[in-house]
């Protein structure tokens, strides 16, 4: 049964300093979707996997032109002197040679060549998927917990704010003669703690900001921005059985493994085309001349070769290349088996952190009751600052691990994202989608 949850989250602007606050306008908030697309514009190890790519798709379309027929011109000019039978005679000839020749079939050779530089090209296009698909995570992950800091950090203030409201309470009381100087002490030292705790807050505020940024490809001197979010509904997730089949089909571990299988069948054929004959035509044009006369020669044929002997090294190649299929199959048997054992466990994790949202939703509003009746009864007489104090202090905790449990939600959703293959998983500028192996022309696999 899905369950759907709401959580409003405002989350402030980071703090900037106080005349720039005066004088220049609000930055503008940083969204997950705007950081997610400037971390694939930006992120080193992505551009690293987009270059591997188009290097990838440069080797296809190498290998298709080596593909097709080829016209050779080729030519040669000789000179030679002979002798006859009389020594004392010398005969100098001259000829220029032109051969013009085609190969006509390669034993499927230059066929495999296209085979493997396609499947490389699908290896590099799903590897460049996981890369963007694992970045992808890791930037919500520090966004969210960007968000975490900030939300933590506006409450840290919110519970200093109630404490003073508290001292302030119990400094009227000490005055009436109502309470113990004691109260106003024990106050004091409370508000010391929630402002040590609001220091450490802001610390961590500025340290998560710096962990974002790393990831976006910025400098890591660049000035604390702004993250503003709402963290609105979350959307039910799949049925454990359509998540699993997603895992299995569109997984990037598994579709790089599946590629990998691609490629080591592509050389398997390739291993298959060496031990084949070559057939070319070929066509020459010979003109000479000595002493005596000139001629002209006019030739025209076949040829083709093929290794009669390599010392069992074609038999090696494809015991190696069918050995490489098996490996990879069993590879991609496993792949599955862990893509859909690793959702599984994000499915679990994931109804865990709504039913942990949902509890803290619950303990705040009976944090908030607890702490208003708690001042109440201080000021009433009935209540001891140490039980205010402790009713503030809790509702402070409460409000910061809903904050925790919310983006700890948020972030097991990109998690279980990241693993059944979303199709958000962007693409590097200007890259195709290379094409899948063909085992025949025009044949898909």
């Amino acid at each position: 049964m899905a369950v759907w949850v709401c959580v409003a989250v405002c989350v402030p602007a980071w703090r900037v300093a106080a005349a720039e606050t005066q004088t220049a306008s609000p930055p503008v908030p940083l969204t997950l979707e705007a950081a997610i697309q400037e971390a694939m514009a930006h992120n080193a190890s992505l551009q690293a996997a987009s270059l591997r790519l188009q290097q990838a798709e440069a080797g296809v379309r190498l290998a298709r032109a080596i593909r097709k027929r080829e016209w050779r011109l080729e030519g040669a000019a000789n000179a030679y002197v002979e002798q006859n039978a009389d020594p004392q005679y010398w005969f100098r000839h001259e000829e220029l040679v032109n051969e013009l020749s085609v190969t006509l079939a390669d034993g499927g050779k230059a066929r495999g060549e296209v085979l493997v530089a396609l499947a490389d090209a699908i290896v590099a296009r799903a590897e460049y998927d996981q890369s963007a698909a694992d970045l992808r995570l890791q930037v919500a992950s520090a966004y969210f917990a960007a968000v975490q800091t900030v939300e933590e950090e506006r409450w840290a203030e919110e519970g200093g704010r109630l404490l003073r409201g508290h001292l302030d309470v119990a400094r009227t009381r000490v005055g009436e003669g109502a309470a113990p100087q004691l109260d106003v002490v024990r106050a004091e030292a409370g508000l010391a703690e929630a402002e040590a705790e609001l220091r450490s807050a802001q610390a961590e505020t500025a340290r998560a900001w710096y962990d974002l940024v790393a990831l976006l490809g910025r400098s890591p001197s660049t000035e604390v921005g702004t993250v503003d979010t709402v963290l609105g509904e979350a959307a039910a997730s799949l049925p454990p059985d359509q998540a699993c089949q997603a895992a299995r089909d569109g997984a990037p571990v598994v579709r790089v493994r599946d590629a990998e299988l691609a490629v080591a069948r592509a050389g398997l054929k390739l291993a298959k085309s060496q031990h084949k004959p070559d057939l070319s035509f070929a066509l020459g044009y010979t003109l000479g001349n000595d002493v005596t006369d000139s001629r002209q020669i006019i030739t025209g044929g076949f040829r083709w070769s093929l290794p009669l002997n390599d010392h069992g090294a074609h038999e090696a190649r494809e015991d190696s290349a069918e050995a490489a299929i098996l490996a990879a199959d069993q590879d991609l048997i496993q792949a599955k088996i862990g893509a859909e054992s690793a959702v599984l466990k994000a499915l679990a994790g994931l109804d865990g952190a709504r039913e942990r949202l949902r509890a803290m939703d619950q303990v705040v509003r009976l944090q908030e009751a607890v702490h208003d009746r708690s001042a109440t009864g201080y000021e009433e007489g009935a209540i001891s600052m140490r039980d205010v104090l402790d009713a503030g202090f809790d509702l402070t905790s409460a409000r910061r691990d809903r904050v925790q449990a919310a983006c700890d939600l948020q972030t097991r959703l990109a998690e279980l994202e990241a693993l059944v293959g979303a199709a958000s998983v962007g693409r590097p500028t200007g890259a195709a989608t290379p094409e899948a192996p063909r085992t025949e022309e025009g044949a898909q696999p």
